[in-house]
């Protein structure tokens, strides 16, 4: 219930999201499921922020992660609290997400996980961000790109990207926004996606331009991912397509690029 909730709140199915959610708050509100109802709780919190409710989304937060610091589970509450940094800067409270992001910081050198580590990072950013401390939010942004590239945290990474987009100006916001929306689009995230692409289309002609390619494929790369994703090598492919291979390999570079993929493996798996 709770991943399907967030999943929806994450493309676009608002109603479906609730649903799932509420659902879940009275399935696991019994003691025998304290941790799902701690990640419930979570998880309806980072649904309301993403449909702009900040208001109820702050609450949710809080209580999540006062939940998981009671029952000493360290990592969850560090997987909640930089979603509750991001909303308690929403409506103003900089002095309790900067708490959470000591806090978050915390966890990550009690936990020494790489997760815990991206996670803190991303906590940090947004507090700098927001603080306008330019230089410490690059650093920690880029960082928390870093390190959740390397963890396999792909919603994390693009969310990282985007608000370290915002650390900078011209030609460098709008690369950095772009690869944001990019990476969205390849995992299916569509509203990050969405407010990507809006950062984008306000950045001028630039920025315009480039969020019209963000996720576009032409109709023979997206018949070559499809040959791909039926498990056919890039000769077979080439032999069908009566192309040569490195014909085939040209496009899938291209379409790594335009999907915000790396290899071969995330390509089929997205």
């Amino acid at each position: 219930m709770t991943l399907a909730g967030l999943i929806e709140a994450a493309t676009l199915r608002d109603a479906a999201a609730k649903r799932h959610l509420e659902q879940g708050g009275r399935l696991y509100a019994g003691a025998d499921f304290y941790y799902m109802s701690v990640l419930n709780d979570w998880a309806f919190g980072v649904a309301r922020a993403l449909t702009g409710d900040t208001r109820e989304a702050a609450p949710r937060l809080t209580h999540a992660a006062a939940r998981a610091s009671a029952m000493g589970a360290q990592a969850i509450e560090a997987l909640v609290l930089p979603d509750l940094v991001e909303v308690r800067i929403a409506v103003g409270d900089l002095s309790g997400a900067s708490e959470s992001a000591e806090r978050s910081q915390v966890l990550a050198e009690s936990l020494g996980t790489t997760v815990a580590s991206a996670h803190a990072s991303y906590a940090r950013g947004l507090v700098a961000l927001a603080a306008r401390r330019v230089t410490a939010a690059r650093a920690a942004l880029q960082a928390a790109a870093d390190l959740a590239s390397s963890s396999g945290l792909r919603l994390l990474q693009a969310r990282a990207l985007e608000r370290l987009a915002q650390a900078y100006d011209g030609s460098e916001r709008v690369s950095r926004a772009t690869e944001a929306a990019r990476l969205y689009a390849a995992i299916g995230a569509r509203r990050f996606e969405e407010r990507a692409l809006s950062e984008l289309r306000g950045l001028g002609a630039a920025g315009r331009r480039s969020a019209q390619t963000v996720g576009e494929l032409t109709p023979r790369e997206r018949e070559i991912v499809a040959l791909v994703r039926s498990g056919l090598a890039n000769r077979d492919i080439a032999e069908r397509l009566h192309v040569s291979e490195r014909t085939v390999e040209t496009h899938l570079a291209h379409v790594y690029g335009k999907l915000g993929v790396a290899s071969r493996r995330e390509l089929v798996q997205g």
